[in-house]
């Protein structure tokens, strides 16, 4: 699966904010969510105007990357209807995934 930068980034600024030593000092909300808004704005901020994905989009995106995985995983060479009905699409979406698993 390929996380996109801004995800990643996203990801770190979560852990870095929850290590931070403040984080457990304090109760207070607020100042938990600023520390998160501090660390998302650190590791963002270098990679310059990012369109954060919802998180509905973001699932979707994550689950067809693992499905298109594992469609070239599963692919013979002859298998296209197999794979199309075991994942619910067309024959004509399983040469394309595979195709673009050649590409890369």
């Amino acid at each position: 699966m390929t996380v996109p930068k801004a995800v990643a980034a996203m990801s770190i600024a979560v852990e870095s904010a929850m290590s931070d030593l403040r984080w457990d000092g304090t109760l207070d909300k607020d100042e938990r969510q600023w520390l998160l808004i501090e660390a998302l704005c650190r590791e963002l901020h270098p990679l310059g105007q990012v369109q954060v994905p919802s998180v509905q989009v973001l699932r979707e995106t994550v689950k067809r990357q693992d499905r298109d995985e594992a469609i070239r995983r599963e692919f013979d060479g002859r298998n296209y209807q197999a794979l199309a009905r075991k994942y619910g699409i067309s024959k004509r979406q399983v040469r394309r995934v595979v195709d673009r698993g050649r590409d890369h």
